[in-house]
Parts: structure tokens; C-alpha cells; sequence
């Protein structure tokens, strides 16, 4: 559906850097505030700022206008405050079966109202709501609070995607600075009505105009509904909700997130970064172990450990990922808790909450290991196709990318030249200045300097940021990945790391 991929959009750029969500959070409020059912909240807006500013300068019409749509704000930003203190709560409430229908009902019995199949009654606080000449700012404040209550049907979807969004991330501050973006883009067109002389005066008196406008506005109110009947009933029968589904892309702030999926039911982990190339190449094997295991008891996840939201969501999208996909917000406490080391990494676990694997072989070597989890008989034919032995020594790329501007990346360069290994090849990369170099390699730039280190087609090690580290970090991730000392040969069976406690 159209609404869904704009949805799936818009979320993507609210899970980037906060900067990036505050931005798109006040375009999302000036596209919402362009809605044609908007417009009915225009005559009563326009009376209040209109009958305090007449006979007055631009300066107190422009004023009124940003005091009201400071009050409209508010009543968004509390929205955001509360989500942020529900957390998983309000995520959960958003994707039950139960809410989506009842939101659905709710936008139809309202869209119908709007094309006056039937007479839906205005509640009688605002029918007493008169305009006065001169009115004071806390009237036309009280008012921008209350516009923003009776506008919100039009924009439910970018709401609740913001909503969730902050759910999700959690924190009072940046909930409250989300929603009051978004209220100052819904905002804009007002702050320009009360800053132009004579222009409240010369908008259209209501008439026919503004009954096409109603209906418009239901026809989309009843979309909406009917969206989100169409997701609830999906969510009943068992199959994804909306944009957000939580069982496809579920958003973790620390292990926990893990610890409840294990013990109900067999379980397999796969921890992986976008930037892994190895990670990427496995995904097509394990979607077909998902498709082959999932209706035998197993439940696959994906556990994207070191990225930004956005980037995690663009893996998905880019690979065909078939699995659910837990994201950890915080992007290390999962790796800490579980001690991973390197990307890929497969924790398999049985329906007691016993490990019956740690390691990193590939997808198509893991049937006796799953069958163990199942407990089943091992699989006569262990694999669904051939696998090519890794032997020899790997060759250790070490790719730092940062500014050169940063003392963080010369110190990373310093770290990587100072630390022995016969086989490494050292890559200094500027996110700037070798941005077209950096597109054709599996990593992105992070939010500060970072090393990234890998064994070449075999696998990664988790970004390194921290110089005091990165020789203690290097020296763990070769010996506990090829199971030898750091200048011996890669084992046969490299890639396990039963080591790793």
C-alpha cells in the first residue's frame, strides 16, 4: 500500500541521527498542516487570532499567531512526554489487534460524520468557545491547545509513527523535542497568515468551498480507517500489522530483548552490522532456514548490533530480509551481554534456554545444530549446498573511518599501524573527502571515528572506537575467531567461537 511504503519512509528518517529526526519530524507537521481536513480547523483559528489582532499592527497579528501555535505545541509535545514515559507500553498498545480496529472504527464513524451522512455533535466546550475583539494571548493559547485535539484525526498516522518512534527510543527530552518539531511545521502556515497585513481579513468567508473541503477531508479520514481496519484484521489472522510491525523490526534498548525470547521456544540469534559484508552474502541461506524451520518450532532473529536505525531498516530493505530483525538502540549493551566479538555471530538456543551453539559457521553448516535445538535426529544431508573449506591465513583488513579532522582517527591509524600482525592491510578512509571510495565498501561512516576490522571473507569484528582498546580488542577477536594464537595459521573449523563465554 502507498500509505504504508510513505510510512516505512518516514520512520527510516526518524531512526537516523536526532538531528535528522527533529528535521523530519517539522517537514512531517508542514506536509500534515497542508491536509485538506485541516481546513476545518481554519475558521476557528482564524476568528480568535483574527478578532485579537484587528484594528491592530502585523506585529501583534504575528504575535497571536505564535502564541497560538505555541499552545497547539504544547498539547503535542505532552503527547510526546508521555509516550516517552510509557515506552514499550505504548509500542505495544499501537500494534495490538484490539487498538488498530478500534482506530479504525473510529475513522470511519468520523469521516462519516465529515460528509454529514450523519450529525456527529461538537463537544459543547467548544461550541461555547466564542471569539472576542481583542482577545488575550492565554484565549488564543487555550484555543492552539485545543485546535491541536480536534486536528489530530488527519494526522494519526505520522503521529502515531512519531509516537512509536519515541516509544521505542525512549527519553522525556527527546520526546518532548520531536513532537514540539512536529507542532512548529503544523504551525507554519499559520505563523504566515498572522505576519501578513490584511491577510486573516482577506481569507474565503465559509460557504460552498468549505463543504467540498469537508467531504475531502472525510474521504481521507475514511482511508485512514479503512488502513487501519485492514491492519487489525491482518494483526487477528496472523499475519504483520502496519509500518512499524513489531514481530518484523523489533527495537531493543539492552539485552532484555533476548532474554525474553529465550526458554519459551527454540531460538537462533544472528548477530550482524550492515557494514558486514559476510553478513550480507548469508542472508539468502538464512532466509531459507527461517522458511524451512519456522514451522517446526524455531524462531530466527536477526540483531543488528551496531547501527543506527535507519541503517539497520535500509539492511532489511536491501537484502530481502524474511526474519524479524531485534535493533539495539544503544548499540553495545547486547554485544556486551553476550560477550560478540564479531559480525556474523549465531547464538542457538533449545526450548529450555540451554545454548546448544555459539559460533560463526556458515548458515548452510547449522542443520545439526538446529535439529539438536528441536530435539530431533541430526539431518542426514547437514547442508543444502556445497561449502567451500576456509583454509589458509585471512587477510586482517583495518579500515578506520572518521574526519582527519578528529584527534580520534589519528590515534585509530596509530593503533592499527602499531599492532603486529604479518597479514594486515591498513585502510585510512575520510567520510568527507573519500565518501565515493567509502560507497564501495561494506562500511559507513558512524557518528565518530571508527576502526573496522575483518578477517577477508570470513568475518567482522565490531567497530572499534576506542584507541585505548582497539589492541586488546584486534587480539580477542583474531584468537577467540580462528581459535590459534594470533600468529598461527587459521584453523579448519575457523569461525567458531565456542571460546567465547
Amino acid at each position: 500500500m502507498m500509505l504504508e511504503n510513505l510510512l516505512q519512509q518516514f520512520t527510516a528518517y526518524l531512526g537516523g541521527a536526532p538531528a535528522a529526526a527533529l528535521a523530519a519530524a517539522f517537514f512531517g507537521g508542514v506536509l500534515v498542516s497542508l491536509t485538506p481536513c485541516v481546513y476545518p480547523v481554519l475558521p476557528l483559528t482564524v476568528a480568535f487570532i483574527g478578532a485579537g489582532s484587528a484594528g491592530s499592527t502585523r506585529a501583534r497579528g504575528l504575535l497571536l499567531s505564535l502564541i497560538y501555535v505555541l499552545g497547539l505545541a504544547l498539547t503535542y509535545a505532552a503527547l510526546g512526554v508521555a509516550s516517552a514515559l510509557a515506552n514499550k507500553v505504548f509500542g505495544t498498545l499501537t500494534q495490538s489487534p484490539v487498538a488498530l480496529l478500534g482506530a479504525g472504527a473510529f475513522f470511519l464513524i468520523f469521516g462519516l460524520a465529515m460528509m454529514e451522512v450523519f450529525h456527529l455533535p461538537m463537544p459543547q466546550a467548544l461550541t461555547n468557545l466564542q471569539p472576542r475583539r481583542r482577545s488575550g494571548a492565554a484565549g488564543v493559547f487555550l484555543v492552539g491547545m485545543l485546535s491541536g485535539l480536534i486536528a489530530m484525526p488527519c494526522s494519526t498516522p505520522v503521529l502515531l509513527a512519531i509516537l512509536t518512534h519515541i516509544a521505542q527510543r525512549g527519553g522525556v527530552a527527546y520526546g518532548f523535542g520531536l513532537m514540539f518539531c512536529y507542532a512548529m511545521g503544523f504551525g507554519v502556515l499559520l505563523v504566515v497568515v498572522g505576519a501578513s497585513a490584511g491577510a486573516i481579513a482577506s481569507l474565503p468567508k465559509s460557504g460552498a468551498w468549505m463543504n467540498w473541503t469537508k467531504r475531502l477531508a472525510g474521504l481521507i479520514i475514511i482511508a485512514f480507517g479503512a488502513y487501519y481496519l485492514y491492519s487489525g484484521a491482518r494483526a487477528l489472522s496472523g499475519g504483520q500489522g502496519p509500518a512499524h510491525d513489531h514481530d518484523a523490526f523489533i527495537t531493543a534498548h539492552g539485552p532484555e530483548a533476548i532474554r525474553e525470547r529465550i526458554g519459551d521456544k527454540p531460538a537462533m540469534f544472528v548477530f550482524f552490522g550492515s557494514w558486514c559484508k559476510t553478513c550480507a552474502e548469508e542472508v539468502p541461506e538464512l532466509n531459507r532456514l527461517h522458511d524451512t524451520y519456522k514451522d517446526k518450532g524455531l524462531a530466527l532473529y536477526g540483531v543488528d548490533i551496531s547501527d543506527t536505525e535507519a541503517k539497520a531498516r535500509e539492511f532489511i530493505k536491501k537484502h530481502d530480509v524474511k526474519y524479524p530483525v531485534i535493533w539495539d538502540a544503544s548499540r553495545e549493551k547486547i554485544a556486551e551481554e553476550y560477550k560478540i566479538l564479531t559480525t556474523p555471530t549465531i547464538m542457538i538456543f533449545d526450548a529450555a534456554g540451554r545454548r546448544v551453539y555459539l559460533g560463526a559457521d556458515p548458515p548452510a553448516r547449522l542443520h545439526a545444530h538446529i535439529a539438536k535445538a528441536l530435539g530431533e535426529p541430526a539431518p542426514a544431508t547437514p547442508r543444502t549446498e556445497p561449502v567451500p573449506e576456509r583454509t589458509g591465513r585471512a587477510l586482517l583488513e583495518l579500515t578506520i573511518i572518521g574526519s582527519k579532522s578528529d584527534p580520534a582517527f589519528h590515534e585509530l591509524v596509530r593503533a592499527a599501524e602499531s599492532f603486529e600482525d604479518p597479514h594486515k592491510e591498513i585502510v585510512p578512509l575520510d567520510a568527507a573527502a573519500d565518501a565515493a571510495r567509502i560507497a564501495k565498501t561494506p562500511y559507513h561512516p558512524l557518528d565518530r571515528p571508527a576502526l573496522f576490522a575483518c578477517l577477508v571473507d570470513v568475518a567482522c569484528a565490531r567497530p572499534i572506537t576506542d584507541p585505548a582498546k582497539a589492541d586488546r580488542a584486534l587480539r580477542t577477536f583474531i584468537k577467540n575467531f580462528s581459535g590459534v594464537p594470533d600468529d598461527g595459521a587459521l584453523a579448519p573449523d575457523a569461525g567458531r567461537l565456542d571460546a567465547v563465554q
